[in-house]
């Protein structure tokens, strides 16, 4: 039976990528070697068939303590963001046989976060802009106010010195 889950996975795993239709690397392992890899698109975390699980590695520590984890692993790792999905597989018995671990590239994600966040800084640019074109109008239109102001008071003076001149005039004949 143990034999049959093992290569159920490893029967299933060649093609998960293209059924899932996703940016994923596969692995499958016993508890101590690599029996299955294939890499990404963009992933590649350079195992190997026959590979010793290492204690670091998340297929080893989900063999020991018997759970799947899932975790995000920085690109400054591996030159890439990426989630990591572990499962352990276990016989009818219930003990772990090997696990089985997925990388799933998250350079996407984030591609579109960092986009995200360009347009976020872009936009408070140009509100700010705005606002400075508002303030500006503001101020400009309070100028133009002035000048009409400024523009009636003239004629209104204009229209009094010749009232006065015509005065003038007037007692001059």
């Amino acid at each position: 039976m143990e034999e049959n889950i093992l290569e159920a996975s490893l029967k299933i795993m060649p093609v998960l990528k293209d059924i899932l239709d996703e940016d994923i690397g596969v692995a499958v392992a016993n508890n101590t070697n690599i029996l299955y890899y294939r890499p990404g698109d963009t992933i590649d975390l350079k195992h190997k068939v026959g590979d010793k699980l290492l204690v670091e590695e998340p297929l080893y520590k989900t063999i020991k303590n018997g759970k799947g984890y899932s975790t995000i692993v920085s690109k400054e790792i591996h030159g890439i963001p990426f989630k990591s999905i572990t499962y352990p597989i276990k016989n009818s018995r219930g003990v772990i046989i090997g696990v089985i671990g997925i990388s799933k590239s998250l350079k996407s994600y984030f591609e579109i976060e960092e986009a995200s966040q360009s347009l976020s800084v872009s936009l408070q640019q140009t509100s700010a802009s705005v606002d400075e074109i508002c303030n500006g109008s503001q101020k400009l239109f309070v100028m133009v106010e002035n000048i009409v102001k400024f523009a009636q008071k003239a004629e209104e003076n204009i229209k009094e010195s010749y009232e006065i001149l015509n005065l003038i005039r007037n007692v001059a004949h």
